[in-house]
């Protein structure tokens, strides 16, 4: 049973060796031979750093030498029912469920290579739930997460922080209005004293945290270093069906193993945007 009193509390969870080693070998195992040819075509990379940076395309397509840059593979769990098997198994659902309130549904997966090294952020900015708070996120570590290969940083106690609303009157990013959005976040951490953590733990470790939770990436301080690891993000399952926000969803929840999943298209490919 997890400590839900914590959660409420701190925002996250650390569940050291949620995941058996044979789990973790085989899940590296498959993100080790996602690059390999032939490569999946449904499959969309982000590619982060070198000559394409910042776009979006099909993993089928993109550059040999993009594998080995900072990158995400989105949405493996719409063709791998392997991920699916891993992240809706009954022992994690009943840790998602009370975290988030009701059964949980994958929206989204990102397969790293290395550590995201993206700046501090809240998932709420890319991916509101239909329900404000309802939704919670797990990430596996395939690999040691130490401080020289771009290990994760998080706010304990962030996501109590009062929200920042953009002119639309929701937490969804409007990129023009980062630097604002800024001004009202980094000044609020930093009155509610809240203390920077860095994660480092072992592979087969699920680090479990909350939509409004405060998080990013740290720098990469060793060249080429890998952090190879597994995110998925949920939103409670039947909100889509109960909200205007996300008509074009509703229908597309599919049960799983013990959980949902939305069974959606894949992205569509292109600039990345970012706030």
């Amino acid at each position: 049973m997890i400590d839900k009193a914590f959660y409420d509390q701190h925002g996250y969870l650390i569940l050291p060796q949620f995941f058996a080693p044979e789990e973790v070998s085989f899940l590296k195992g498959i993100a080790q031979s996602i690059w390999q040819e032939p490569r999946d075509p449904d499959l969309v990379v982000d590619i982060g750093a070198g000559q394409y940076a910042n776009r979006r395309m099909k993993l089928a397509e993109a550059p040999a030498e993009c594998a080995h840059v900072n990158h995400k593979i989105a949405d493996l769990y719409l063709t791998s029912d392997e991920l699916r098997k891993h992240f809706l198994g009954e022992k994690l659902v009943a840790v998602l469920t009370a975290c988030v309130g009701g059964p949980p549904l994958i929206i989204n997966s990102l397969n790293f290579t290395q550590g995201s090294t993206q700046r501090a952020h809240f998932d709420s900015w890319y991916m509101p739930p239909p329900v404000e708070d309802a939704m919670v996120v797990a990430s596996l570590a395939l690999e040691d997460y130490r401080e020289d290969n771009g290990p994760v940083f998080y706010y304990p106690g962030s996501h109590k922080l009062p929200k920042y609303r953009f002119s639309t009157g929701h937490i969804r990013a409007i990129e023009a209005e980062m630097p604002a959005c800024d001004a009202y976040v980094f000044p609020a951490v930093e009155k509610a004293g809240l203390e920077k953590k860095v994660l480092l733990c072992k592979a087969g470790d699920l680090f479990i945290w909350h939509s409004q939770l405060l998080h990013g990436g740290s720098p990469i301080l060793t060249p080429g270093a890998t952090r190879r690891s597994i995110v998925v993000h949920y939103w409670r399952n039947g909100d889509i069906e109960k909200t205007d926000e996300y008509p074009w969803l509703r229908g597309l929840s599919k049960p799983s193993y013990a959980g949902f999943y939305l069974n959606r298209p894949h992205q569509t490919t292109g600039d990345v945007k970012k706030a």
